[in-house]
């Protein structure tokens, strides 16, 4: 009888398992992975693992028929040295490790070594070594054979007393069930259930059978292993000796396991502790520039633990949990069997603790001066392309310059008027990827143009677009996001700065998926067009030209020479985002008349001539780290200010992290000086830190000279304290978006965004001559008395839009927080179709959606918007470090699960 139990073994484990992926194949399940592959679905190195998991099996029976001289100890070493290690190395790697890592990488290779070198003296009968140089060569894989047999061995002994316990008790329970006779109440629905049914028995077959061999498994590897070593020294032992080989043996041994170990150095941990431990970073400032690379690099690998590591070392605690529930083990013997899993582990787990993601992130941030998902997007967007990972539904920082969503058309139509023109700008997107996606576009426009318009839809009728409506930002944003998690259609529309607009839309259907020559999405009903997305825009001309949106930022969406790019019907070349260089015909400034509010209201734009009004101006230094790249154009708006006679200015050095901040005369500042750029700091920080040097002293602007700033947020900010205009001359690009706080606090005081300090100054001599600046002219704002004469603009006029918007923007510098104030300018945007500081453009496509922006629009919080920071949360591993025995059944009844959704697919095409 034990003859054939050798057979029984390997034939029938392979047998059942074949039968499994032959029912897998029958519905359709693995060649609809296999398209994703092509159709870059699923992560090249995921399905990488799915393949060998399959093939692995088919290698071996394939080996076993072909061996002429078939033995049952060579179904046994073929069973139990080469196919089980490679198979369930196969499926860590597939549902458990995520990017290799050196100790991950370095196991890996070993098996495979290991395995492979097994199978060679196994599978040739004329397995010889002849001559000393072989004999030396092979003591190497023969080792690494050893040391990896015995370390799987003893790694699957470990579980193997619980996994017995839990098979007992599983055999025990079904025969208890069987015997109960309840199943066969359900028994003709089991029957009717055809080939899945089939499919959950053969499952269930697989892991019984499947238990057994992992009990097993570690004898039988332990003694063949050992026996391959033996044999291998034999052969070599009439060439260099036995001696000789031993020695070798060990000392390779020793270098594997010393290598091994090292693999498991980790100073990342340690890294955060350091920094986490000081009390102002600025303390250790030099230290930190000069370890500026190793920082980042530790900083980051914490940040991707849960993607480089199996599990922290500390919640490693899954097998003493397993000898406790199922072997009723005292906790100090399963604390030692636990001690021994974590020894051998020891590379693969991290030293850390289990938060220091977000303490990685949030020191990565406080010291380099930009997020890390934003600084490091290349490293992380690799680290999620190693596993199952897909992306939020938001358009994240990793999102930056993906190319997810081509523009495959761009349609500019431009009408001109006498000193004004209406722009309309029309895109079409198209999907790349099996996932819907949502685009997301960060562009600047002049402080005088105005937002007229928005609309999302599918199809060439734009009667068939869903329009826009004006509401509140904070509401028109909470809509939003709620209706992006629900995956219905909406945009948004609003402005994040003086001159910066956000525009966001969702979803751009996903791109059809073929499988057996048809597209699933014409299986489930007709693939709808592209989607469609437009907005418009009213702008003053400027000398020659028309401006248009200038890029700041995008997320997910991209353009290509497969673009079709149209300027008012005439084909046009751009290699950015939209054409550049002069549109239109020049004009001079024109008056304009308004009286759309009841109290009416004159809105006047004229060319303006600064003169050299004497200015006390508060200068305000950023010395966060990112500035240290922009010291050239620092210099140059200090000097601007210092060149001017008229100009007094406070130089105030901001220092970050607990740097120290000081104050001093601007004229006495030396370029040759120089600051130390260190950390971050957001505009609320500065402007505190500002109120503590400043004492009684009043100026007449607050300019803070900085780069496109971090966009942070910090509620503890006393906006209140300051009492100047308040300006910001962004050193390089302006700043992406501006926390609501910031940007109401610029509106409220009377200032505003430049690059230049010339424009600064420009700025405030046109406010003490009563006028507001927007680029090349300035408008006169006045309320107009009653019965005055006042010329009207046509309600089509893109007069109307431009005016309403300055009118807007004077209330907004005049007004209070309180909602009456608010609901006053959000009054004149919705009268006049505009985007404003205080209320954006949301397109709505159902009742529900309108039911719901109408209620958020009455609450108390209507004006209030959330900071977005782009950040996306990245999903930790679903299964513990090293997978229990239950944890690898929940994977195959995943892969169950999964059957049983592309059956009911099918049968939804087929009806």
């Amino acid at each position: 009888m034990t003859r054939f139990i050798p057979g029984l073994i390997f034939w029938g484990w392979n047998f059942i398992f074949l039968l499994f992926i032959g029912l897998f194949l029958f519905t359709g399940i693995v060649p609809l992975i296999f398209m994703a592959l092509v159709q870059s679905a699923v992560p090249v190195s995921i399905v990488i693992s799915l393949i060998l998991v399959l093939v692995i099996p088919i290698i071996a029976v394939v080996l076993a028929v072909r061996r002429k001289n078939r033995t049952n100890a060579y179904l046994l070493r073929l069973f139990f040295g080469v196919e089980t290690p490679l198979f369930i190395a196969a499926l860590i790697r597939l549902f458990v490790l995520r990017q290799l890592n050196w100790g991950t990488g370095l196991l890996l290779v070993s098996i495979l070594l290991a395995c492979g070198y097994f199978l060679w003296t196994l599978y040739d009968d004329r397995f010889k070594i002849r001559g000393r140089f072989p004999a030396l060569l092979h003591a190497a894989p023969a080792t690494i054979t050893l040391v990896f047999g015995a370390g799987a061995a003893l790694f699957l002994a470990i579980y193997a007393p619980p996994v017995a316990a839990m098979l007992l008790e599983g055999v025990w329970n079904f025969i208890v069930a069987f015997f109960s006779f309840e199943w066969l109440a359900n028994i003709g629905d089991f029957l009717r259930s055809g080939l899945f049914g089939a499919l959950f028995v053969v499952f269930f077959l697989l892991f019984f059978v499947s238990s057994l061999v992992f009990i097993v498994a570690p004898f039988f590897m332990t003694l063949y292993y050992s026996q391959a070593w033996r044999n291998v020294m034999g052969l070599a032992a009439p060439h260099i000796g036995k001696v000789t080989f031993v020695v070798l043996s060990l000392a390779i041994g020793g270098a594997w396991i010393s290598a091994y170990a090292k693999s498991g150095r980790q100073q990342e941990a340690q890294t955060i502790v350091w920094l986490d431990e000081q009390s102002e970073l600025a303390d250790v400032r030099d230290e930190i520039a000069a370890r500026r690379d190793e920082i980042r690099r530790d900083l980051l690998n914490a940040y991707l633990y849960r993607y480089r590591y199996l599990q922290t070392r500390e919640n490693t605690n899954g097998v003493a949990r397993l000898y406790i529930r199922q072997l009723g083990a005292p906790v100090p013997a399963a604390d030692a069997v636990q001690s021994l899993n974590r020894l051998i582990l020891s590379p693969l787990l991290y030293e850390g603790d289990q938060h220091d993601d977000r303490t990685a992130g949030r020191l990565y941030q406080q010291i380099f001066d930009a997020p890390l998902q934003k600084a490091e997007r290349a490293a992380v967007t690799r680290a999620l392309q190693a596993t199952w990972n897909r992306d939020e539904v938001q358009a994240g920082l990793l999102d930056i310059d993906a190319r997810t969503v081509l523009i495959s058309e761009q349609h500019i139509n431009i009408e001109e008027f006498a000193s004004q023109a209406s722009v309309e700008i029309e895109e079409i997107y198209e999907n790349q990827t099996h996932e819907q996606q949502e685009i997301y576009y960060y562009f600047s426009l002049p402080e005088d143009a105005a937002i007229t318009g928005l609309w999302l839809g599918f199809g060439p009728d734009r009667s068939k677009h869903d329009k826009f409506v004006v509401a509140p930002r904070g509401a028109a944003q909470q809509v939003y996001e709620a209706e992006v998690q629900r995956r219905v259609d909406p945009a948004l529309l609003e402005q994040v700065g003086p001159r910066q607009y956000r525009l966001r839309a969702f979803p751009v259907p996903a791109k059809a998926t073929a499988v057996r020559g048809r597209r699933v999405d014409e299986a489930l009903g007709d693939q709808p067009e592209p989607l469609r997305m437009r907005f418009t825009y009213d702008v003053p001309k400027t000398g020659d030209a028309i401006a248009l949106p200038v890029l700041l930022e995008k997320r997910n969406v991209f353009w290509s020479k497969k673009t079709v790019r149209t300027l008012n019907g005439a084909s046009a070349d751009a290699r950015s985002w939209l054409p550049s260089g002069p549109l239109g015909e020049g004009s001079e400034a024109s008056a304009v008349l308004i009286s759309s509010l009841p109290e009416g209201f004159t809105a006047r734009r004229s060319a303006f001539t600064p003169d050299a009004t004497p200015l006390n101006l508060a200068v305000l230094v950023d010395t966060s780290w990112s500035m240290s790249d922009h010291g050239e154009a620092l210099e140059k708006a200090i000097n601007q200010l210092k060149s001017d006679p008229s100009v007094a200015a406070e130089m105030f050095v901001i220092g970050a992290n607990g740097a120290a901040s000081f104050a001093t005369p601007l004229s006495s500042y030396d370029p040759d000086q120089s600051l130390a750029f260190f950390g971050a700091l957001s505009p609320q920080q500065m402007l505190a830190e500002f109120e503590k040097l400043r004492g009684n002293e009043d100026y007449d602007a607050i300019l803070v000279l900085t780069d496109e700033t971090a966009y942070l947020t910090d509620s503890a900010f006393d906006a209140d304290a300051v009492n100047a205009p308040l300006w910001f001359v962004h050193t390089g690009s302006l700043a992406f978006a501006y926390d609501d706080v910031v940007l109401d606090l610029i509106y409220r005081s009377g200032g505003g965004v430049a690059q230049t300090a010339d424009e600064v100054l420009r700025g405030m001599r046109a406010r003490a001559a009563g006028l507001r600046i927007a680029g090349n002219d300035a408008w006169k704002v006045e309320r107009v008395e009653e019965n005055a004469a006042v010329i009207v603009p046509s309600e089509k006029s893109p007069l109307a839009a431009i005016a309403a918007r300055q009118v807007a923007l004077s209330m907004t510098q005049d007004a209070k927080t309180d909602l009456e104030s608010l609901d006053a300018i959000h009054a004149l945007a919705v009268a006049h179709d505009i985007v404003t500081p205080w209320s954006s453009m949301i397109v709505l496509v159902n009742d529900r959606q309108r039911e719901a922006l109408e209620e958020a629009s009455k609450n108390a919080d209507r004006f209030d918007r959330e900071a977005n920071t782009g950040e996306e949360t990245l999903t930790a591993p679903t299964v513990s470090g090293v997978p229990e025995p239950h944890e690898w059944m929940l994977m195959l009844a995943a892969a169950l699960m999964l059957a049983l959704l592309w059956r009911r697919r099918r049968e939804m095409g087929l009806s």
